[in-house]
């Protein structure tokens, strides 16, 4: 079996996602959450607790499994007091509980046999303590009297804590086919991510995997696969709020960082002039990959436009312009020789960088050292386009922006962003999309998934009027039946195939 089910939380736009995602059945109404500084790394999402005893979400195995576990981490906050039962994870025997792994208001870990408020079986005290990420795997063996408890805390290699000779089943059968996460208590308290629930039989993940991690990669670039249509035009992003009119020196090269809202390709950068002025000016596109995520690698350089119009209509055009990827931070770069003292539409709100610099030396790769924190750099509207800005948003947004196709047999494929830390090892890889059908009628569709020469695709599956995600989990990379290697995940492509 290994593997049974996964979320990072990351990417849903409201709860009612949950119930359209991974899990068989979903109590949406007391789920929330919370994102940036509040969560496990400072990015994506994590779920909280709005209300209490509710079974949040389920999920039915393929097969009956005596050996189990639950990968989270855990955070508790305000101060531990009582004995309320908080987030809880359960294995069931069909509808009966077998037994339930507990987080308590006073930071015990407890396993209970039967539900969140069943008879105490093994305790671990002091478990977590008050505002601090905790990162637990716990194993359960169910077994009427040789049953084990047995949990690591924070990727340690060794038992944290271990019962064993106990009763952990409540049914006639040692064995669990249902997995359940709830909340026993009215708590707001309570934040949960990186969740993995697998087995110990089957192929890996089949033993302690560590302290694991879920990260969310978009989609990045088009490839030669694109057959499906783009709804909307291509998507912009820019460097803050604009504030006002400000000098921008001739012969200064300056940097304005900024965070892709989309994925996409690099088509254009708008520049906004209070006057008509004499001379040129040119663009370019830089990594944050210099010291402390100053400007670096030199991505790209636009075409120069020779006396600059006045007003928002300067377009610095990028021919083959660089995919960029949603959610990552690039410079835009401004470098000219106007006559006079031009002034450009600045802003203040994110700190640039700049240095003296010749129009005619044009821009330097590697960008060298600037001087941060200026006061105002010029803002940009950048403008990237491509089907992969349809579908590269942070959080679904369903209608608002997608592709679409009717036609048997056509497919788009994604290059996705590349993994953004270098992990220790790759326990496994969920392709997902949301998709729907926009009339009535039968219509099907595949999610694909491709790893070097090897493509699979996911279940054909009737599609709905409502978005639904597809899933395909691939425990080993496909391209060649062995563990996942960072280069690996890097190169995958993931998309959409109409069936029928």
């Amino acid at each position: 079996m290994a593997w049974i089910v996964a979320d990072s939380f990351d990417y849903y736009s409201t709860a009612a996602d949950i119930a359209r995602s991974v899990w068989d059945s979903a109590t949406v109404g007391s789920l929330a959450f919370n994102s940036g500084a509040n969560t496990r790394f400072g990015t994506g999402q994590l779920l909280t607790a709005t209300a209490g005893a509710a079974v949040y979400f389920t999920k039915t195995m393929a097969s009956n499994e005596a050996t189990l576990y639950v990968v989270f981490a855990f955070y508790r906050a305000t101060a531990l007091s009582g004995t309320n039962p908080e987030f809880y994870f359960q294995f069931r025997d069909g509808a009966t509980n077998q037994c339930t792994i507990v987080m308590e208001s006073s930071g015990n870990i407890v396993l209970k046999r039967g539900d969140y408020n069943g008879t105490v079986v093994a305790t671990y005290t002091a478990a977590f303590a008050q505002d601090v990420w905790c990162h637990f795997q716990c194993r359960v063996v169910i077994d009427p009297s040789a049953g084990t408890f047995t949990v690591r805390k924070n990727g340690q290699v060794g038992d944290t804590f271990s019962a064993t000779g106990l009763n952990t089943r409540s049914s006639a059968n040692s064995y669990a086919n249902v997995v359940a996460v709830g909340n026993g208590t009215v708590s707001v308290n309570t934040r949960l991510d990186d969740l993995l629930f697998f087995s110990g039989s089957g192929a890996a993940p089949n033993t302690w995997v560590g302290d694991v991690r879920a990260i969310c990669l978009s989609p990045q670039a088009d490839t030669a696969q694109k057959q499906f249509t783009a709804f909307l035009t291509p998507a912009t992003s820019g460097t803050n709020a604009a504030v006002t009119q400000n000098f921008a020196n001739a012969n200064t090269l300056y940097c304005s960082p900024f965070v892709a809202t989309r994925s996409g390709q690099l088509q254009k950068v708008t520049v906004n002039c209070n006057a008509a002025y004499t001379g040129n000016m040119q663009a370019a596109l830089y990594a944050a990959d210099g010291s402390l995520g100053a400007p670096g690698t030199l991505l790209a350089t636009s075409a120069a436009i020779t006396n600059p119009a006045a007003g928002a209509v300067n377009d610095l055009t990028f021919t083959g312009g660089p995919w960029i990827a949603q959610g990552v931070t690039y410079h835009m770069a401004l470098l000219h020789n106007l006559s006079g003292s031009p002034q450009v539409m600045m802003q203040t709100a994110m700190a640039g960088y700049s240095t003296a610099r010749t129009y005619a030396s044009g821009f330097p790769n590697p960008a060298g050292t600037m001087t941060s924190g200026i006061t105002y750099t010029p803002y940009h509207i950048i403008t990237h386009g491509g089907n992969v800005t349809q579908v590269s948003e942070a959080l679904a947004n369903g209608d608002t922006d997608y592709v679409y196709d009717s036609t048997v047999n056509d497919a788009d494929l994604y290059d996705m962003a590349d993994v953004p830390v270098t992990p220790f090892a790759i326990i496994g890889v969920v392709a997902k999309i949301y998709a729907k059908k926009s009339d009535a009628g039968t219509r099907q569709g595949q999610i694909l998934f491709k790893s070097g020469g090897t493509q699979v695709a996911g279940v054909d599956t009737l599609l709905s009027t409502t978005y639904t995600y597809l899933s395909l989990v691939q425990a080993a990379d496909p391209a060649t039946g062995t563990t996942w290697t960072l280069a690996g995940v890097n190169a995958c492509q993931v998309g959409q195939k109409v069936t029928v």
